[in-house]
């Protein structure tokens, strides 16, 4: 039983959380705000784009966006370490995408799914990486 358990979680934590077509209920984004500790997406409102029309539309050459969820577990599994790197980031840019829905996302944009993360190069998606585990990947060599 634990060992299902266990395939469960893990499971669920690489493939993500499904985009909702829904808007979360104030409970449930009261509940997953105070269960965050350290960095949250408020200290970064420099990076956050609202604008759908916007994402791919930045004046850089290259830079990335990153979709997520306040209700997404695995988003909030791995929260701290995106964040973190945001906070470091010197020559790379990552923006903010909150999804509510998918009307949230650009229709030039595959997302279905949260956490993801896209590389934009010349204002087109060049990679999209989706998962907790991808999203680290993708991540992890940004400077």
């Amino acid at each position: 039983m634990k060992r299902l358990l266990l395939i469960f979680s893990l499971t669920f934590i690489l493939i993500g959380c499904q985009v909702s077509t829904t808007v979360a209920t104030t409970d449930m984004t009261t509940i997953s705000e105070t269960t965050t500790f350290g960095l949250d997406y408020s200290d970064f409102s420099e990076y956050q784009l609202t604008d759908v029309t916007a994402q791919l539309s930045q004046e850089y050459d290259t830079y990335y966006l990153y979709f997520y969820q306040e209700i997404c577990y695995s988003c909030n599994f791995i929260k701290q370490e995106v964040l973190a790197k945001l906070e470091l980031l010197e020559n790379d840019i990552i923006f903010l995408v909150e999804l509510h829905n998918s009307a949230d996302v650009n229709d030039l944009i595959d997302v279905d799914q949260t956490p993801s993360m896209v590389r934009v190069v010349n204002n087109q998606v060049d990679e999209i990486a989706v998962g907790s585990v991808a999203v680290l990947a993708m991540i992890e060599p940004l400077s």
